[in-house]
C-alpha cells in the first residue's frame, strides 16, 4: 500500500484533498484509478487508511476510512549532528539516517568542511523531500526534523548535558 506525508493535512468531513506533484504522481505516474487505498499520515502521530474516490484535473479526493496510532518510530530519539560533506554524500547521510530511525538532523559547519552550500531555498526543499521519501518508504511515522545549520561549537553547547 502506497504510503504519503501530508504537509498540511486537512481532514474535511472525512474527506482529504490533495493537489499539485503529490495529484500528479498519484493519477500519471502510479496510474491510480477510483477505488485504490492508500495510508495517508499527517507527521503528528497518526494513519489514516483512504479510499482514492475522484480524480480531477489538478487535484485528487480520498475518504477516510479508518484513523489510528502511527507506527515505525524507534524508541530511542536519535539526533545526528552531520558536518558538511560533498553533496551527494550529505544527501545519502539524509537518506540512510532516515531510514535507521533518526529523529532530527543537524547540519555542522566546521573548519574542515569540503563545501559549505549556499542558502539557497531550493537546497532545503531537496533535502526535506529527501528526508520524506526515505520516511515514506521505510513506514517511519514521523518525518525527521531538518534543523538550521550550526557551528561546532554551537552544537557541542547544544548537546551538553546528553
Amino acid at each position: 500500500m502506497q504510503r504519503f506525508f501530508l504537509f498540511p493535512f486537512h481532514n474535511k468531513d472525512g474527506l482529504v484533498e490533495i493537489g499539485g506533484n503529490l495529484a500528479h504522481q498519484i493519477k500519471n505516474v502510479l496510474r491510480s484509478v477510483v477505488g485504490d487505498d492508500y495510508l495517508l499520515l499527517d507527521n503528528a502521530g497518526s494513519e489514516y487508511d483512504a479510499r482514492l474516490t475522484s480524480i480531477l484535473k489538478d487535484k485528487v479526493i480520498f475518504e477516510i476510512t479508518d484513523k489510528r496510532q502511527a507506527e515505525g518510530e524507534p524508541s530511542i530519539q536519535i539526533h545526528l549532528y552531520q558536518s558538511f560533506i560533498r553533496k551527494e554524500r550529505f544527501e545519502f547521510v539524509l537518506q540512510k539516517g532516515t531510514e535507521i530511525g533518526v529523529a532530527s538532523f543537524t547540519p555542522l559547519i566546521t573548519s574542515r568542511c569540503v563545501s559549505l552550500p549556499k542558502k539557497s531555498a531550493e537546497r532545503q526543499v531537496r533535502w526535506l523531500s529527501i528526508i520524506r521519501e526515505a520516511a515514506e518508504q521505510s513506514e517511519r511515522g514521523m518525518v525527521p526534523r531538518l534543523n538550521e545549520a550550526l557551528s561546532f561549537q554551537d552544537a557541542c553547547n547544544e548537546a551538553r548535558g546528553f
